[in-house]
């Protein structure tokens, strides 16, 4: 078994599937199907590829997210397949009981039903198909073209969008979460007739007095680039609680523009960033600074982390463990390590000691791991 970063973040990006094997939904890796579970991230096995189409799927799933096909039971494990072959050896058994005239008589009765089924089954079919060719009709020449995952994947945003608001990016990135490609999603957001004008009005937090008498209260408060509220920023500037800002780990909010937006208003950005190398993280440290913010938390999963105080770089450590499963790693180790550092009397105008970074290190690290030992939320959701 691989040791696995207990602060590593999962990749979502799912790797071309190849014939014999599985790709794992938490780290997009492939997997043999015996495996009990993911030697890579140690999410637990609990896939089927699709019948049809092949792709990727929990075994619980009623339906293809990519193809939209059933997923049936084998027919042996069905009640109604047993209940059939009950009935079939009773009629044999009565059929072998009757003499030739029977048979006879039977099998005349037998022809007249199968000629009146087969006149039925025929005017169905006809029927079906008139009905059939009325519908296509009556779609639009778009939508009647598009591939099976297209239209799940309208149906699947039509859905979310009567639900709570999204932008036009952000139906993207849960479409792909879902299950559905790239393509597919990129169809359902440009086909769902939504105004993103209006959607991202919905989907805006404003901050009002209200607001901001309540978070005076406390020490620290805690954003992120998926809450919407980039605009509202600067009305917590003067609130004495530390604000914290998670970027992420796209690189669309890594981009100038988007620092230049919101690091003069926050305290501490918190970043994922794997791939860069340990000078490439200095330099984009000193970098994100230079727009306003105070301190910078780096995780970079197996390669520990870093924090950047605006004149001294700190390294975490790493504790490399078995996982259960590493949904919210790094989530944890930021929540931890944040928490651990007020406890020990960081404020909005104060920076703590080299060893009390280091202590909040190492508190951050045991507590992720931890987290990583138990089953989180992926792959088991609720129908509700």
């Amino acid at each position: 078994m691989n040791e696995t970063n207990a602060n590593s973040k999962v990749e979502m990006d799912q790797a071309p599937e190849s014939r014999d094997k599985l790709i794992c939904p938490r780290c997009g890796k492939p997997i043999d199907p015996k495996e009990k579970k993911c030697p890579h991230c140690g999410m637990k096995n609990n896939l089927i590829r699709c019948k049809a189409c092949g792709a990727t799927m929990a075994k619980s799933a009623k339906s293809c997210p990519k193809c939209g096909a059933k997923n049936k039971k084998p027919f042996y494990k069905c009640v109604s397949f047993w209940f059939v072959v009950v009935i079939v050896l009773l009629m044999v058994s009565c059929s072998t009981s009757k003499d030739g005239n029977s048979s006879s008589t039977a099998e005349t009765k037998q022809g007249v039903v199968s000629s009146s089924t087969t006149t039925s089954s025929e005017a169905a079919t006809s029927s079906t198909e008139s009905t059939a060719s009325e519908v296509e009709e009556e779609q639009p020449a778009e939508e009647s073209s598009a591939s099976i995952g297209q239209k799940n994947a309208l149906r699947k945003a039509q859905q979310y969008l009567s639900a709570m608001p999204f932008s036009y990016s952000g139906l993207i990135k849960q479409l792909e979460f879902e299950g559905y490609s790239t393509e597919d999603a990129t169809y359902a957001a440009d086909n769902c007739d939504a105004d993103w004008n209006e959607q991202a009005v919905k989907k805006a937090i404003i901050v009002g007095d209200a607001e901001l008498e309540y978070l005076s209260q406390f020490e620290f408060i805690h954003s992120g680039c998926f809450a919407g509220l980039e605009g509202e920023l600067p009305k917590l500037k003067g609130l004495n609680g530390i604000i914290s800002f998670d970027f992420a780990e796209d690189e669309e909010f890594k981009e100038d523009s988007y620092l230049e937006t919101v690091c003069p208003y926050i305290d501490i950005a918190q970043f994922s960033a794997d791939d860069f190398t340990e000078e490439e993280i200095e330099a984009f440290a000193k970098h994100v600074c230079s727009y306003g913010t105070k301190y910078v938390l780096v995780t970079q999963g197996a390669k520990g982390q870093t924090f950047y105080d605006g004149t001294n770089f700190h390294k975490g450590v790493v504790h490399l463990i078995e996982p259960v499963d590493t949904m919210g790693a790094g989530d944890s180790f930021m929540t931890a390590f944040t928490m651990s550092m007020l406890e020990r009397g960081w404020t909005k105008n104060s920076v703590l000691s080299a060893e009390a970074i280091k202590e909040s290190f190492e508190i951050a690290a045991e507590f992720s791991a931890n987290n990583c030992l138990q089953e989180g939320s992926f792959g088991y959701k609720k129908e509700y």
